[in-house]
């Protein structure tokens, strides 16, 4: 089977935390956030998680497959909230790394690349106000996924 896919840009938020009370910690290279129940989750991706990360070059076989990057993304989203029964796929993206704001990091990161695996709730249940929720896991090209900021694991 024949697979195609573009390579998209996209923007990230970078340059703080959600909560204004918190700095960004020494070395993040990128953030992604996920919302659930109405907050914003950071998934901070750091310059030596990077670093341990193959580099990819446009044409050339990617070191982790879609469905390699889905499955370990699955496996996070059932960690950080008790059961992924209840999320659905919406989205894989293949994102290169692109340092938050004046950032500079001591690798090169111009062949360095990540997707972002996003899951969305299938119930509104738990959504408060009008954010729903959404979990957007990067997974670097190792198959190291990122593990969200500030939330309680179920046990």
């Amino acid at each position: 089977m024949l697979l195609t896919f573009f390579v998209v840009a996209s923007t990230t938020a970078c340059g703080s935390l959600s909560d204004s009370s918190k700095s960004l910690p020494a070395g993040v290279v990128t953030i992604e956030y996920g919302y659930l129940e109405g907050k914003a989750i950071p998934f901070i991706i750091t310059e030596q998680q990077i670093a341990g990360s193959p580099n990819w070059h446009y044409g050339q076989v990617l070191p982790l497959s879609i469905d390699q990057a889905v499955e370990v993304a699955s496996k996070e989203l059932a960690q950080d909230v008790g059961s992924a029964n209840d999320w659905r796929l919406l989205a894989v993206r293949l994102e290169r790394v692109c340092p938050c704001g004046s950032y500079t990091p001591s690798i090169n990161i111009d062949l360095k690349w990540y997707y972002v695996v996003e899951f969305g709730a299938q119930s509104k249940a738990k959504q408060i106000g009008s954010t729903p929720n959404s979990f957007r896991i990067p997974v670097l090209l190792n198959g190291q996924t990122i593990r969200a900021q500030g939330i309680r694991r179920p046990s």
